[in-house]
């Protein structure tokens, strides 16, 4: 009922998507080569599944060490800049 990230974010570049509610989960995991989220539990799952996650918050999971978590505004926007140097995580 808020304000959604579809609202604000304007024009994407062609490479990059911004998933629906609606879409299966795993359908974006399958379809990516990187994840960004803010703290959703796709972290957890696109993990779990080789893929290299960014966390733009703090999340409960932060601290276990599987994602790129930014401290800052400044680190997120670093990290999306190095993206493809974001290896993917180990077993």
């Amino acid at each position: 009922g808020g304000i959604r990230l579809a609202d604000i974010v304007g024009e994407l570049s062609p490479h990059v998507r911004l998933q629906d509610e609606g879409v299966d989960s795993l359908t974006t995991q399958v379809a990516a080569d990187y994840i960004v989220t803010v703290h959703g539990t796709i972290a957890i799952e696109a993990t779990a599944r080789g893929v290299p996650v960014v966390c733009a918050d703090q999340s409960y999971y932060g601290d276990w060490g599987f994602t790129y978590t930014a401290q800052s505004r400044e680190e997120y926007i670093q990290l999306l800049d190095i993206i493809e140097d974001c290896a993917p995580p180990s077993e």
